[in-house]
């Protein structure tokens, strides 16, 4: 491979190339006013999306000189998706307008390492002021405000709000397709566990990186399988059971095993889900024995009953199992809880500090409580627009729940007061009211005529679909604290590092 190097101005201008051309994809869709994208795809129908972060995964500049700082902001995307799932398109302009302010001053003799020292600075007093602003979210009324907001439709966002209100802190949402025109919920108890599947390829949704596995047999292994001929046996028994699905809980899996797993998938011959267990030595151990009560499962180990001999009566099973590369959530699972969950209980009586911490955590993971929404519509295309406004919906509304509000319609950040007169500080202020700016764009409101409405009261804001001055509170138009603050802080973390760049060193064609 050869490769083409790019020093000092050309490299910060081929980044910030980049990033423009992901941002101006990306920036159209914030707000309510905002505008769908039309993505075309290869032998499927053109996606319509008014998500930004599946905008941001479709972009990929022509010219690999410039491709680097789209990847840039697609990282700081993907990382707000997959933490908090909501604020993707903020973070989108957060990123580009503090690498484009950083540059500016670059360019005009200011340090690199300096700047980034003094933003870092700066955000200490931002950060300290969204957490004395923010207020508890804890009632089914101000967590439909907020999905409401979200999903821009209040119908999904009171069955949003319920759903988030019944399964808690400790709970599992899934959303999936469904074949009606209605959108519906439907709560059960399921088992769910802080680590995904060990391979991306194993996703059944390649869009939203989710694995979908209905009906499968449930295998919990507590050791590396580093080969496919270790698990071939017990994958044939359960082949020849009319099975033609199992999920695989192990400690870790070798390349050899995860392959053969992928290409049997690939080709449809069985489908395999590889899931590495969370945590490590004891602790891993006593999670991988709450998986095999929960599913009716044996837990197969070298001093117990060994991979090699195991046979049908080891297999536990579920309904379905959903995985991300950080979760996954069995429900209708076929074992008996209740004795675990009272013996767990009974630990916790005695129980201090990291062990009582690590309890609780086992005791909310196979007692949780899971809910399914299932998005409807008349056609695909609006089946599949709905679900992503959906997902959003449901992680705002989680992250409220768990960490509070702000005032909405980026006027938190708007009115974010930057300590000092560095050149970082300048930055950052600046770059903190460009949401604001792009959401009056988005709603076709003169920015100046904006500015001019706003008033020292923090809870104050327009309503961008009427232009009217309100109380955002009580108008429904507020944030989840969580959501703004992951935004700043990612924004700041990816953003100011790519425009410290001196060299840019890309594949050569």
């Amino acid at each position: 491979m050869t490769t083409d190097v790019h020093f000092e101005d050309e490299a910060r201008s081929n980044l910030l190339e980049g990033a423009r051309i992901l941002y101006e994809a990306v920036k159209t869709t914030l707000g309510p006013k905002g505008r769908n994208v039309v993505v075309a795809r290869d032998n499927e129908p053109p996606m319509v999306t008014h998500d930004g972060v599946t905008v941001a995964k479709c972009v990929n500049p022509k010219d690999e000189r410039v491709r680097p700082g789209a990847e840039l902001i697609k990282a700081a995307a993907n990382k707000m998706n997959d933490d908090v799932g909501d604020g993707t398109t903020t973070v989108t302009v957060l990123t580009y307008h503090l690498m484009k302010e950083a540059k500016a001053l670059i360019d005009k003799g200011a340090n690199p390492m300096q700047l980034s020292s003094e933003i870092e600075e700066a955000l200490v007093g931002v950060i300290e002021y969204l957490a004395q602003l923010k207020e508890p979210a804890n009632d089914i009324e101000t967590l439909t405000k907020i999905a409401s907001l979200s999903a821009a439709d209040e119908t999904l966002g009171r069955l949003i709000a319920e759903t988030v209100y019944k399964v808690g802190h400790a709970g599992t949402i899934s959303v999936e397709y469904s074949s009606k025109l209605e959108t519906e919920a439907e709560h059960g108890e399921g088992f769910h566990i802080s680590s995904g599947y060990a391979s991306p390829h194993m996703a059944t949704d390649e869009n939203r990186g989710v694995a979908q596995y209905d009906k499968p047999a449930i295998v919990v292994v507590n050791k590396h399988i580093g080969t496919f001929m270790e698990i071939l046996p017990l994958l044939t028994k359960i082949d020849e059971a009319g099975i033609k699905e199992a999920v695989i809980i192990a400690n870790d899996f070798g390349e050899d095993a995860l392959s053969n797993m992928v290409l049997n998938s690939t080709r449809g011959t069985f489908k395999t889900l590889a899931v590495r267990a969370p945590w490590f030595e004891e602790r891993q151990r006593s999670i991988m024995e709450d998986i095999a009560i929960a599913t009716g499962a044996t837990l197969l180990s070298d001093d117990t009953i060994s991979l090699a001999i195991a046979d049908m009566e080891q297999v536990g099973r579920a309904d379905k199992v959903i995985a991300t590369y950080n979760k996954t959530t069995m429900l209708g699972c076929s074992g008996d809880t209740k004795g675990r969950i009272a013996q767990l209980k009974e630990q916790l009586k005695t129980a201090d500090g990291a062990d009582k911490a690590h309890l609780d955590i086992r005791i909310a993971a196979i007692a949780g409580q899971v809910a399914t929404i299932r998005v409807g519509g008349r056609t695909e295309n609006e089946i599949e627009e709905r679900k992503f406004r959906v997902d959003d919906a449901v992680a705002a509304a989680r992250a409220a729940m768990d960490s509070g509000i702000l005032p909405g319609g980026a006027t938190a950040l708007y009115r974010a007061p930057v300590e000092g007169d560095s050149q970082g500080a300048f930055i950052l202020s600046a770059a903190l009211k460009q949401p604001f700016k792009q959401l009056m764009a988005n709603s076709n409101i003169d920015i100046k005529e904006a500015e001019s409405k706003l008033t020292d009261d923090q809870w104050q804001g327009l309503n961008v679909r009427t232009g009217e001055s309100v109380n955002l509170k009580e108008a429904g138009i507020i944030d989840p604290h969580k959501v703004t603050e992951q935004a700043l802080t990612t924004a700041v973390s990816l953003g100011v590092i790519g425009m410290t760049a001196g060299a840019l060193i890309v594949e050569s064609k």
